[in-house]
């Protein structure tokens, strides 16, 4: 997974070359809460754009957990 523009200020592009089935993909403050979760799935494409308007400016975690146990956590730098 590739997470940029980091640092961004209003859309982030997040690209799964390897997803394979579904995946639930995680936006997390720095320490540690739940901001936002969402399904993707191999039909949905490799690329997706997230907007960052609702979030606060600071660092956040992105987390992607696919079926088939496979995890990738990125750090997220947002600074309207």
């Amino acid at each position: 997974m590739s997470v940029f523009p980091n640092p961004t200020n209003d859309r982030v592009n997040i690209v799964f070359p390897a997803l394979t089935g579904e995946a639930t993909v995680s936006i997390l403050s720095g320490d540690g809460r739940l901001m936002d979760q969402f399904q993707v799935n191999q039909t949905s494409g490799e690329r997706l754009v997230y907007n960052t308007d609702n979030l606060r400016n600071g660092a956040y975690l992105i987390r992607v957990e696919q079926d088939n146990g496979s995890e990738k956590t990125v750090r997220l730098l947002i600074a309207h």
